[in-house]
């Protein structure tokens, strides 16, 4: 019998950045740490998804639009990229 932990710091996670935070507009930039398949999604407080246009800058960094106008409010940012995920708060103001 061996003592030990059974967690994982890499297990299902992604770590990514959303910048600037807070938003003063409908425009803002994520960044992920690799490349590949990656969907990114955007809700409000009440778990309601934002329309979003999204275009990639690189392979790695992304620009999101708003196709509305966002009330100034917290929203929550949920990115997929290979096979894990992730969410982040984004304050607009």
């Amino acid at each position: 019998f061996q003592r030990g932990s059974l967690s994982n710091d890499d297990f299902g996670s992604l770590n990514f950045s959303v910048y600037p935070n807070p938003v003063l507009n409908n425009n803002f930039t994520v960044e992920i740490p690799s490349e590949g398949k990656t969907t990114i999604t955007l809700f409000n407080q009440i778990g309601q998804e934002i329309k979003c246009d999204v275009n990639a800058l690189s392979g790695t960094s992304y620009k999101v639009t708003a196709q509305t106008q966002l009330a100034s409010g917290v929203y929550i940012v949920k990115i997929n990229s290979n096979g894990k995920s992730a969410t982040r708060k984004l304050i607009v103001k």
